[in-house]
């Protein structure tokens, strides 16, 4: 495979200018606005997220001081989002407006965090040495992705944890490339700030440093001075992490004998093979949970229900849970203004999973291609070919998140926990991959690669205009 194919993404600012026509840039104009478009009308017309990080805000603005996690239920959280929401309630004078009126002020704190992510993912990819019709595809397949946009409308610290993640990892792809000082210290800061919004950004702070790691140990002539990088970004992002007011870690410790705590109990770990049911359906039996994937049991039902009566059969298998939630803004039934007891969707919802399926598993090859690059790159001790697959951080990347996501569904069992909006944080790595594993397929499909093209083109089309359809008859409901 050629070096064309695998490093994709330009060095300069000179490359990056030249890159599309005109009217790739008015489509990618026009998408971005409409992406932004639906966002801003779900942030306005919404009154409710996913759980309720207002009353951490309030809990701040009452007693001047950040609350632990027997204080509210959302209490637990790392608190930079819940800080900013409390100053911009007290700045407005808004304390007195009821959960579903401030809730709005949160939702427009995590629009104009999605929308700056947006800015990042477009930037980026423009950056590809893509053809315009794949820069097209794959900006609108992410930033129209309707669970995505869910998150950009609601009062969460999610999307904050997203827009941090982005960045860091948007700085670390340039950093690779050309290491400098102000990168790094763009990475630190990010990813720090991204930690303080959400805990699960830890995984991108240990990709990224796994990264520097085979940077450090494959790059011969500067190995000391790369050494020395991993050394400041992996003792300074502990530092931070560790002494934050924001992480609330030693106060944690303190309280909970441990520094990361959530509001649900930790329960046994399942069986093998034997199915036991912990409070509600989630993770049965490892084989159950981990070595399944209903796919005839989500087009039958495409929804998550919360009825013990009316629970289908896919809700105790993870892969079904994750492939749902990460493409539909429907499947989750949550929250409860946002759910529905009709099928009237359900068409709709099954279109969607089934054209989704040639994206997710793109996705995943381009995380074994670069897998396996890596692989061979160290055991040969082969830098060049190392370098051709970034030092290995979108598969860290991609993988750390799926691997965080089965402890997390491990130690709790519960179906609430295996969320899609969990592994967003990667949201820049998963663009390489999908680029990574594009080019591949299309260099292995010889004189068919024309075809090939058109019929990724159809598909990716099709699953885009669903995902607008969904994120709209959502809008319709909540209006």
């Amino acid at each position: 495979m050629s070096e064309e194919v695998i490093n994709f993404i330009p060095s300069s600012r000179r490359e990056y200018a030249v890159i599309g026509n005109k009217s790739t840039r008015i489509l990618f104009l026009a998408l971005f606005i409409l992406a932004i478009c639906l966002r801003l009308a779900l942030a306005i017309i919404n009154r409710e997220a996913n759980d309720p990080h207002w009353d951490v805000a309030m809990v701040i603005i009452e007693a001047g001081s950040l609350p632990l996690k027997s204080d509210c239920w959302e209490c637990f959280q790392p608190k930079l989002y819940h800080v900013v929401f409390a100053k911009f309630i007290q700045i407005l004078g808004l304390a007195h407006l009821p959960p579903s009126k401030l809730n709005i002020i949160g939702q427009l704190l995590s629009f104009a965090a999605g929308t700056s992510t947006l800015v990042l993912v477009w930037r980026f990819v423009r950056r590809m040495r893509l053809d315009n019709w794949k820069q097209l595809i794959l900006f609108s397949l992410f930033a129209l992705n309707p669970p995505l946009t869910a998150i950009h409308a609601q009062a969460t610290n999610d999307s904050f944890a997203v827009f941090f993640s982005t960045l860091g990892l948007y700085y670390t792809y340039d950093f690779l490339r050309k290491p400098n000082t102000k990168a790094l210290l763009i990475i630190l800061t990010s990813v720090s700030l991204g930690i303080s919004s959400k805990t699960n950004v830890l995984v991108t702070a240990i990709a990224i440093f796994i990264c520097l790691e085979v940077m450090a140990w494959t790059g011969r002539e500067q190995r000391r001075k790369y050494s020395q990088q991993v050394i400041f970004f992996s003792a300074s992002i502990t530092i931070i992490a560790v002494l934050s007011p924001l992480n609330q870690y030693i106060p944690n410790l303190q309280e909970y004998r441990s520094p990361i705590v959530t509001n649900l109990p930790a329960q046994p770990l399942p069986h093998l093979f034997t199915r036991t049911t912990i409070t509600r359906p989630g993770i049965l039996s490892v084989t159950d949970g981990f070595l399944t994937f209903r796919f005839g049991e989500l087009m039958q039902h495409p929804r998550v229900e919360f009825d013990e009566e009316k629970i289908p059969p896919f809700q105790t298998s993870f892969w079904s849970l994750l492939y749902g939630r990460a493409h539909s803004i429907h499947f989750d039934n949550w929250p409860s203004t946002w759910s529905t007891s009709d099928s009237n969707l359900f068409p709709l919802s099954r279109a969607i999973l089934l054209l989704a399926i040639p994206p997710t598993f793109i996705v995943l090859l381009g995380a074994c291609i670069e897998l396996r690059l890596l692989l061979l790159g160290l055991v040969t001790r082969d830098g060049g070919q190392v370098r051709k697959a970034d030092f290995g951080l979108s598969s860290l990347v991609f993988f750390g998140y799926i691997l965080f996501l089965i402890f997390y569904a491990l130690i709790y069992r519960d179906h609430s926990v295996i969320k899609a909006i969990f592994i967003f944080p990667g949201l820049l790595s998963y663009l390489v991959l999908f680029s990574r594993a594009v080019e591949s397929i299309l260099a292995l499909s010889g004189r068919w690669q024309r075809m090939v093209s058109m019929i990724i083109m159809i598909l990716s089309m099709g699953l885009i205009a669903f995902y607008i359809t969904d994120i709209a008859a959502l809008i319709l409901q909540l209006a």
